[in-house]
């Protein structure tokens, strides 16, 4: 599970690259998702934070396999990738 600490930087900064959070929408063992807004354009999106240092070999080539998955597929039921970067907390 994410450490508590993380979280709470994350809720208390609010902020992630062009994206402020506005709320968690849930997570797992290795990850959070975040209900977030552009800075800019005002879009909602989702915020999927990877913690990539409780990743296998596997399960990094697992993301990025869905990585290069959502980046060239177009389909009203699958989520569109807008963004991908790295920040550290």
């Amino acid at each position: 599970m994410e450490s508590s600490l993380t979280t709470d930087v994350l809720a208390e900064f609010a902020t992630l690259g062009n994206y402020t959070v506005t709320s968690k929408l849930g997570g797992g063992t290795m990850s959070t998702v975040w209900k977030a807004e552009h800075r800019t354009s005002g879009q909602v999106v989702a915020l999927k934070q990877v913690a990539l240092s409780k990743l296998t070999r596997t399960l990094k080539n697992s993301l990025d396999y869905e990585l290069n998955f959502l980046s060239t597929v177009n389909h009203p039921n699958i989520v569109r990738l807008v963004e991908v970067f790295q920040v550290s907390l």
